[in-house]
């Protein structure tokens, strides 16, 4: 495990942050449409950006309300004082919130932890969330030119792609993924005052080239990036934002935006991530913790990765209220007596398909529920009459599967990966409070209490087996310390002495 040094003990002396607003820039295309959320769920955005419709002069800046409100600032939940902005003070505008510039995957589309953490840190920040800019260059199949064609559709749409729960809205997302669905309506520019949702972030759909290879390509999606976000920064008059970026072939437009610290969150061990172009994002990521001040990783495994100076382990939180308060059962579960093990997830690259197979077919009087977007060949288990794929879920309704079927399955492939992950599901499917049966991988190996960890389908099947004789509900683990309000507390901590 990595000696990762408190961020207490190397606490720097701030400069002093030049309070001039950022001169406004021209732009080749033109005014900005805005859609505002229904509501502020923590998965709903408070304004959505776009780029593309033609108009005169001063395109970025015409027609377009600002909102600047003055929020009163909650007290610091570790010290009980009032919070010190100093990002909102180099504003020369004490008392509102400093300004975050985060990019990750498309929010509302899977929620990873990325979003549910800066959905509980924007009470302290006024986010600016840029859509997914891609870990690969697509390729030609027909996942790939759907995907790009969401793209195209979103940077011209007034309303956010909505996911109605059958995965079709999915970002180029990594293994700490499931699914969840928002929708936002559109209002005029001018009615966006902040009234509807004071705390939700505001999202920017850009278009660009995905994970750029060679020096000129580089240069081309910057600069297209710089076109669709920085007059955005500029009208709500945001200078050297804290910018943080959860995806390494960002680091060159975080770099472009001045901003006054970058953070790198890394959820995945992307050397090893199924579907990504590696030799580009592991570039990208060497540049990336060059120029990070603070790193966050979400398992020790990949802390060590990391210089330890600026490392901090910021594991997956979980939400202990969805996940432990009793939801009624799904209908589509089976219903005939059979003691069901379950898994949600993405049905990816990742999860050993040929075990399942084996305990499937050697246990008929089982059922094999699997929830989530089938990426892969999942081969002969699509056959099994026991088995039952059914298709993606929204995050909200996940409880009403998982609290109600006997085991919780975490079938992992024994990968680089999957070493190195901290899978969000753990402790959801802890919080539920079902018996968990996991092959072997760091992260499981930590709560011996909880889950049952087996080698080979041989010990799958005779682990499922004694389960079934004493069938019994898991012994409740307090789990506020892992809490995401926890881990955004903490989280909140870091970010303010960095």
């Amino acid at each position: 495990m990595a000696n990762i040094i408190p961020i207490d003990s190397r606490k720097k002396e701030k400069v002093a942050e030049d309070t001039a607003v950022t001169q406004r820039v021209a732009h080749p295309t033109s005014i900005i449409k805005l859609t505002a959320a229904d509501d502020c769920s923590p998965f709903s955005a408070r304004t959505d950006i776009n780029l593309f419709a033609k108009d005169s002069a001063n395109p970025m800046t015409d027609n377009v309300e600002t909102q600047a409100a003055s929020l009163t600032q909650p007290p610091n939940k570790l010290t009980n004082q009032p919070l010190s902005l100093p990002y909102s003070q180099a504003l020369g505008q004490a008392g509102t919130r400093a300004d975050l510039v985060v990019f990750g995957e498309d929010w509302g589309g899977l929620p990873s932890s990325t979003q549910h953490l800066i959905a509980r840190l924007s009470q302290h920040y006024r986010v600016f969330w840029v859509n997914s800019i891609g870990l690969r260059q697509p390729q030609w199949h027909r996942r790939d030119g759907y995907r790009i064609v969401q793209k195209l559709l979103a940077a011209v749409s007034k309303v956010h792609p909505r996911d109605d729960g059958s995965g079709s809205n999915k970002a180029n997302a990594t293994n700490e993924t499931h699914g969840t669905s928002n929708q936002a309506s559109t209002l005029n520019a001018a009615n966006v005052d902040g009234k509807h949702s004071d705390y939700c972030p505001i999202i920017i759909k850009p278009l660009t080239i995905p994970a750029p290879q060679g020096r000129l390509a580089r240069l081309l999606a910057n600069w297209l990036l710089l076109q669709q976000i920085k007059p955005v920064l500029t009208r709500f008059k945001v200078v050297n934002p804290l910018v943080w970026t959860s995806l390494p072939t960002a680091v060159d437009i975080c770099q472009a935006l001045n901003p006054e610290r970058i953070v790198y969150y890394c959820g995945d061990d992307f050397s090893a991530l199924a579907g990504v172009d590696h030799h580009t994002v592991s570039g990208d990521e060497e540049r990336l913790v060059a120029k990070a001040q603070l790193i966050l990783a979400a398992s020790p495994a990949l802390a060590n990765k990391f210089p330890h100076a600026k490392t901090e382990l910021m594991p997956h939180g979980v939400d202990v209220s969805l996940f432990r308060t009793a939801s009624l059962r799904a209908p589509d579960l089976p219903k005939d007596g059979k003691p069901i093990a379950g898994f949600y997830g993405s049905l990816s690259s990742w999860l050993d398909y040929q075990l399942l197979f084996q305990v499937a077919s050697h246990l008929p009087d089982w059922h094999f529920v699997f929830i989530g977007n089938i990426e892969t060949e999942v081969g002969a288990l699509m056959a099994l009459p026991n088995v039952r794929f059914l298709g993606a879920r929204r995050h909200e309704e996940l409880p009403s599967y998982s609290q109600h079927w006997q085991v919780s399955l975490l079938p992992f492939r024994n990968t680089p990966q999957i070493q190195a992950c901290n899978p969000l599901k753990l402790l959801e499917y802890i919080a539920c409070g079902r018996p968990i049966v996991s092959t072997e991988f760091p992260a499981a190996q930590q709560w011996p209490e909880q889950v049952h960890l087996v080698y080979n389908a041989g010990d799958m099947i005779r682990t499922l087996q004694q389960l079934r004789q004493s069938l019994r509900v898991a012994s409740q683990v307090d789990l506020s310390q892992h809490s995401w309000e926890a881990r955004a507390t903490s989280l909140h901590h870091l970010l303010e002495q960095i």
